[in-house]
């Protein structure tokens, strides 16, 4: 299993996970990349934005 976190409310960089790169949410190209392991993948979150991606 991996498991990806995802917190909106970091104090480094606030909402990182939904920082686009080529247009992307961050946590989006994270996922597809882990997808690709064959393995469970679950992105754990304290953001509903996040939820609806």
């Amino acid at each position: 299993m991996i498991f990806i976190p995802a917190r909106m409310k970091s104090s480094r960089f606030p909402g990182k996970p939904l920082a686009p790169i080529d247009g992307i949410p961050m946590v989006v190209h994270c996922a597809r990349n882990a997808i690709k392991t064959g393995l469970e993948v679950y992105v754990c979150t304290d953001s509903k934005e996040i939820d609806y991606l």
